[in-house]
């Protein structure tokens, strides 16, 4: 099957609309993201965020993102009051949806664009929970739009928390997650 047709086979399939994906994983968020969250749910950065351990959160140990902090190594990912996102509503939508996290913009997709911004390669993640069904899909204009900011995020993000991991290597006490979030320019009460 040529790459083109596999593509448009795997963007037919639409979200089942389950949120499992809002209840399963932890969700790496970026600066960006948590900034877009904060406008649109008056919420501080802290009770937006947790800083999750590698035992807590399948993120990969050598990916960028691992924050240095005085209990160690931990990522950012959204909070997850009573085992899902703090955002998912009772109906089971997304209460911030237009704000949401790039990632969660581009779940349950794997992404690269061309330098052009088209469309490049496209899989779907596996998790055995994801349910997807047939349908309308999504429109790959805005799958590759959204997969770009995605990337220049992250790479601001964490060309950010390299910076502040190679400050902290000269500070002791070394800082602390609300020291982080003012770094970032999202400070607020502590977390």
């Amino acid at each position: 099957m040529a790459s083109s047709e596999r593509t448009a086979r795997i963007l037919r399939n639409t979200c089942a609309r389950c949120a499992q994906c809002c209840i399963e994983p932890v969700a790496p968020v970026t600066d960006a993201d948590v900034r877009r969250l904060m406008r649109a749910s008056s919420l501080p950065a802290a009770r937006i965020i947790r800083f999750w351990s590698s035992a807590e959160f399948d993120y990969e140990p050598d990916r960028p993102g691992w924050v240095r902090l005085p209990g160690g190594r931990r990522a950012m990912g959204l909070r997850k009051p009573r085992g899902r996102c703090l955002f998912l509503g009772p109906d089971g939508g997304c209460r911030v949806y237009e704000s949401r996290p790039m990632t969660c913009r581009t779940f349950p997709f794997e992404v690269t664009t061309r330098p052009d911004g088209s469309l490049g390669k496209v899989s779907r993640i596996r998790m055995n929970w994801c349910r997807t069904r047939p349908g309308t899909g999504v429109d790959p204009a805005q799958l590759a739009a959204w997969s770009s900011t995605e990337d220049a995020e992250d790479e601001a993000y964490h060309r950010r928390v390299e910076r502040w991991n190679r400050m902290q290597r000269d500070t002791h006490p070394p800082g602390n997650r609300e020291d982080f979030l003012r770094f970032l320019g999202l400070a607020g009460e502590s977390v």
